[in-house]
């Protein structure tokens, strides 16, 4: 459409494929400016990046329980889902390890990082072996274990990705502390 100025209806300005007076812009635009003043108040000065992190992992975790039940035969949907929801939740606990809350935290995540990576490599090199017979060298096995050893490291990377994302960008709003790690870092 045309814009039209004239003099008797005053500006018009082409607003969503419609022609408005340009009185009607401002509001919108105010309208605009007070909904990122309401989230940069909520979430702090990321809060583009926390709110489009947390808009994708909601729409990538639907995906992926829609996979879980689409993946598997009648009456096993269950256990795709148990699956999903398994990686989901490691993914969570992955993504607080990364993202610590000060040093108090990030030492207590140490000292329980060296107990549990001991034991999870041994029990993960002894069962690897087994893994690969049954997925890789049987090709006329089932590609579901797979498929739903896709899914949990899928949604472990992101509920790990998501919380972790949140946690850095999100905790420094004047609460527990005021310098990221990252500066923190390069300051020493």
């Amino acid at each position: 459409m045309q814009q039209e100025n004239n003099e008797d209806q005053g500006e018009r300005v082409e607003v969503g494929g419609e022609l408005r007076a340009a009185s009607e812009r401002p509001a919108q635009t105010n309208r605009i400016r007070r909904t990122i003043l309401f989230l940069r108040e909520a979430f702090g000065p990321n809060a583009l990046a926390i709110v489009s992190t947390n808009a994708a992992a909601v729409f990538m975790i639907l995906l992926l329980l829609a996979i879980s039940l689409g993946v598997s035969p009648d009456g096993e949907g269950w256990l795709s889902l148990l699956v999903t929801m398994l990686g989901l939740l490691v993914g969570w606990g992955l993504g607080i390890f990364f993202a610590p809350h000060g040093k108090r935290e990030a030492s207590t995540f140490r000292t329980i990082a060296q107990t549990v990576s001991a034991f999870i490599a041994g029990y993960f090199f002894s069962k690897l072996d087994h893994f690969i017979e049954l997925t890789v060298l049987t090709s006329a096995g089932s590609s579901l274990p797979a498929t739903r050893l896709g899914l949990f490291f899928g949604a472990a990377m992101l509920a790990a990705l998501t919380v972790f994302s949140n946690r850095w960008f999100y905790r420094f709003q004047g609460t527990a502390r005021e310098v990221p790690p990252h500066q923190e870092r390069s300051a020493a």
